[in-house]
């Protein structure tokens, strides 16, 4: 099923459905460059039709640009689009736990927003060259800087660059990883060596000016969706230092340090788990001249000396009950 749905016929915003699929799957929101300007068609049914051919259902979202531009009208766009969606998502197909904005160039500055500030967030976003400082582009100087926006909050994002772009220079992306960093947001990170702007799916790879990996993001993206959405991927949550900050309850997520200093908790391990308070030991010992071993998750110290998931489990729920009882 392909058909285009009017959001707004005064700003001419338009959501075109791509459905490939007879059951709800997950579901990818597109918002093709231009520098708010126009859209720009070869970021829009081409990768629209990519990702059909990977099982998703696809919606190209032409936002507000030209004379209809206005800060806040695309991230307002954004957001009725993800309302359309939701509402019809029986007859969409759509997953809607699982719905990936994919945003480029302006796009990209469009969904890195949406990523942190839209009314339904995204379930992540793939970022292609997007712009995400203020001021960048300038025939939109009120675009907001998509870094302030950033926060614990904000969705897992992929992102593809290139070190060579003088229309969307790199540090746009620098600076948004940044943001990522300091609140603890998932992020995968490819920044080619050297590709002109808006090289889309990578269809000039290979040619002068041009690296012949720069189209790679693409099934590098497929590859990380399917990682988050499978359960195996190992977050950045998991970090000692965000759940010591930003943790409700003690557990395996904390840093090894902070668990370890509630009363009982070593004894806990000692005679349950005797192996696993092994493993914390000898870590502490062959490995405090190089790091800092308390201050890494119990989760994490333990999962890379390959203890299981299932006795990861099971010391997770002893440490469930024994806090339930204090």
């Amino acid at each position: 099923m392909n058909e285009t749905f009017v959001l707004n016929a005064g700003r001419d915003v338009t959501l075109s459905a791509y459905i490939v699929s007879d059951r709800p799957v997950p579901s990818v929101l597109i918002a093709p460059g231009g520098g708010y300007l126009n859209h720009s068609e070869w970021e829009c049914e081409p990768v629209a039709k990519a990702y059909n051919e990977h099982g998703y259902n696809a919606f190209i979202l032409r936002y507000s640009v030209g004379e209809h531009y206005k800060w806040p009208y695309p991230l307002d766009d954004f957001n009725q689009a993800m309302e359309y969606i939701t509402a019809h998502a029986e007859e969409l197909k759509v997953d809607t736990d699982h719905i990936i904005a994919v945003g480029f160039s302006a796009g990209g500055h469009l969904v890195s927003m949406a990523a942190s500030l839209a009314g339904k967030n995204p379930f992540a976003a793939v970022i292609c060259y997007g712009v995400t400082l203020g001021g960048m582009l300038k025939s939109v100087p009120d675009a907001p800087n998509a870094c302030a926006a950033v926060s614990t909050e904000t969705c897992p994002c992929f992102i593809a660059a290139s070190r060579t772009d003088w229309i969307v220079p790199v540090q746009n992306t620098n600076a948004f990883v940044r943001a990522l960093d300091d609140n603890f947001v998932d992020y995968e990170l490819h920044i080619y060596g050297y590709a002109p702007h808006g090289f889309a799916l990578g269809d000039a790879a290979g040619q002068d000016g041009t690296c012949g990996r720069v189209g790679n993001w693409f099934r590098d993206s497929v590859d990380w969706l399917d990682e988050l959405m499978s359960g195996k991927y190992v977050s950045i949550k998991e970090c000692g230092e965000y759940n010591d900050r930003f943790g409700t309850e003690p557990g395996l997520g904390n840093s090894c340090g902070k668990l370890l200093a509630h009363p009982g908790v070593a004894d806990l391990m000692l005679s349950e788990f005797p192996q696993q308070y092994a493993v914390y030991q000898a870590a502490k010992s062959t490995l405090d001249a190089i790091l800092n071993v308390d201050s890494v998750s119990m989760k994490s110290l333990l999962r890379f000396f390959k203890t299981p998931a299932s006795v990861l489990s099971k010391l997770e729920e002893s440490l469930t009950n024994f806090f339930s009882k204090k």
